[in-house]
C-alpha cells in the first residue's frame, strides 16, 4: 500500500472512531417508570417504529407493534400531522420517562399538544375533524389521559427525530458506510 493510501486510510478510521464516539447517542440505563417490571431502558435494534429510541429504549417490538396495530387511521392527516402523533404515541419507548411518568400518567407538555392540534386540526377521524372534536389542544390530549402541564419536566416534541439535524439518526449506517470507505481505500491502495 502507498504511504498516501495509507494515511487516507488511517485518517478515514480515525475519523470513524471518533464519529461513533462522540456523534452516537450512547446507552445510559434508566428505570422504566411506565413498566412495573423493574425495566430499565436498553438497545433494541429491532423496533418496527418509534426507531428513533432504537439506541436506548424501554420498549420492546411486540409491544410496539401492538400499540401500531391498534391505531385508528386518520383521513387528511399531513406528513406532519402524523410524525407528530406518531412521536406523541411512542412516549412509552422513551429511555427519559423517568421524568415525566409518574402518578400512572405522563405528563405531556401543552405546547407539544398544541402541536398537535395544530398540525392535525384538520384531519379526521370517523368522519369528525380533531379541530370539530376538540377545543384545544389541551383538551385533546386529556381525552386521552395524558396530564397537560407547562412545568418541566414533561414529555415534549422533538423536531429532529423526523429528518433535520439530528446526529443519532442513521448512525450506524453511516459508520457502517466509513467502514466500506476504509475497506475500498485499503484495496484500491494495496494493488
Amino acid at each position: 500500500m502507498a504511504t498516501g493510501g495509507k494515511n487516507i486510510a488511517l485518517f478515514v478510521l480515525v475519523f470513524a472512531v471518533y464519529a461513533s464516539v462522540c456523534c452516537c447517542q450512547t446507552h445510559q440505563s434508566n428505570v422504566c417508570t411506565y413498566y412495573y417490571d423493574a425495566r430499565y431502558s436498553e438497545p433494541q435494534g429491532n423496533l418496527a417504529n418509534c426507531t428513533w429510541y432504537s439506541n436506548n429504549c424501554c420498549c420492546r417490538r411486540t409491544e410496539v407493534t401492538s400499540v401500531a396495530s391498534s391505531m385508528y387511521p386518520l383521513f387528511g392527516a399531513t406528513q406532519k400531522c402524523r410524525n407528530v402523533l406518531n412521536y406523541m404515541m411512542c412516549y412509552f419507548c422513551s429511555p427519559e420517562q423517568y421524568l415525566w411518568y409518574y402518578d400512572n400518567r405522563v405528563h405531556v407538555c401543552g405546547r407539544f399538544c398544541e402541536l398537535v392540534y395544530r398540525e392535525c386540526g384538520s384531519a379526521s377521524y370517523e368522519g369528525v375533524a380533531i379541530a370539530s372534536a376538540y377545543e384545544s389542544g389541551w383538551d385533546f390530549c386529556q381525552a386521552q389521559t395524558y396530564l397537560v402541564s407547562d412545568e418541566l419536566p414533561c414529555f415534549d416534541y422533538d423536531p429532529k427525530v423526523f429528518g433535520g439535524g439530528g446526529l443519532v439518526k442513521g448512525c450506524r449506517e453511516a459508520l457502517a458506510g466509513l467502514a466500506l470507505l476504509v475497506l475500498i481505500i485499503n484495496f484500491r491502495y494495496s494493488m
